[in-house]
């Protein structure tokens, strides 16, 4: 007699070997992402690469207009700088400052005139400053645009009338392009 052996199917929902492999399926498809998940990735990276530009860029975007601008350079040894600095700022002025080892490369290039010695020459508008010019002599320099190359401060002590006490008086004084100095305003 012959005897037929049927095989019957192994059940495989009882198969570890077959569990390991029906995990490792259905993670690998949770690993992948959506394409609505790889859409929010790639808006995140534009407006931050977008951000960064602008960052980056800021000054060309938006320039600061020339009246509200002013250079000034320093050394260490001046202390009388970051108050002037912070009235200018208090005052709507973007100041820009640069401590420098010594002034003397600076002077050349900003071409100032030999008796502007001060320790912390300023560049507005294409005068050159010497001293604590106030913000209000600043704009109204701005508004006028009076025919020279600087504006400078001096400083003299006044006598009040023999009384033996003495103040300091505040000048200032237009230089033009020959070198005069005329008092201004």
């Amino acid at each position: 007699m012959l005897a037929l052996i049927v095989k019957k199917p192994r059940d495989t929902r009882s198969d570890p070997k077959r569990k390991v492999l029906r995990a490792e399926k259905s993670g690998a498809a949770e690993d992948r992402l959506s394409s609505r998940q790889i859409k929010l990735i790639a808006s995140i990276s534009a407006a931050f690469g977008l951000l960064a530009a602008v960052v980056v860029n800021w000054d060309q975007l938006f320039p600061t207009p020339p009246e509200n601008l002013v250079e000034m350079a320093w050394t260490h040894r001046c202390r009388c700088v970051k108050g002037w600095a912070k009235s200018l700022r208090n005052d709507g002025f973007i100041v820009q400052d640069f401590e420098l080892k010594d002034l003397d490369g600076t002077r050349r290039r900003w071409n100032l005139p030999a008796d502007f010695r001060g320790c912390h020459p300023a560049k507005y508008l294409g005068y050159t400053i010497d001293g604590h010019v106030p913000p209000a002599l600043l704009r109204r320099l701005a508004a006028e645009r009076p025919e020279g190359v600087g504006l400078e401060q001096i400083n003299n002590k006044a006598d009040h009338e023999g009384q033996g006490s003495s103040t300091e008086v505040t000048r200032f004084e237009l230089i033009s392009r020959d070198g005069k100095h005329r008092a201004w305003p």
